[in-house]
């Protein structure tokens, strides 16, 4: 939620600011990097209807599913969060915009419960590995 709250309220920004007379979201740079950010975004959902349906069917498999849905939750809530702050710059930590909220707020989610590393090895152990 918080990666997705992020990413959306950027997006909105990047078509309202503008730079030499156009919005900055028209720059290429820009495009590229919210395309890779909304790519990681989908695959977050998918993986959470993934967990949802194996928690709803008792499937053996949801501890592994669960830590790997964690690891990629908050790398990505790290990532657009983050994002966020480039691309609103400085305004973008300052109360005027809660962006500046998502990002701390990531990252204490990113440590409840286990931060992405336990995940991660938590995932490679209940694999065998």
């Amino acid at each position: 939620g918080v990666a997705l709250e992020a990413f959306e309220r950027s997006i909105a920004y990047l078509k309202e600011r503008k730079q030499f007379g156009v919005p900055i979201g028209s720059f290429q740079a820009l495009q590229h990097r919210a395309a890779v950010l909304f790519g990681e975004l989908e695959l977050c959902k998918s993986l959470v209807l993934n967990a949802l349906h194996r928690l709803d069917n008792d499937d053996k498999e949801i501890a592994a599913m669960a830590s790997m849905t964690k690891a990629k939750l908050v790398e990505t809530a790290s990532k657009a969060t983050a994002e966020a702050i480039q691309w609103h710059g400085g305004i973008g930590m300052t109360d005027d915009f809660d962006i500046g909220f998502f990002y701390k707020r990531a990252r204490i989610l990113e440590t409840m419960l286990g931060d992405r590393y336990f995940h991660l090895d938590r995932f490679a152990r209940l694999r065998g590995y």
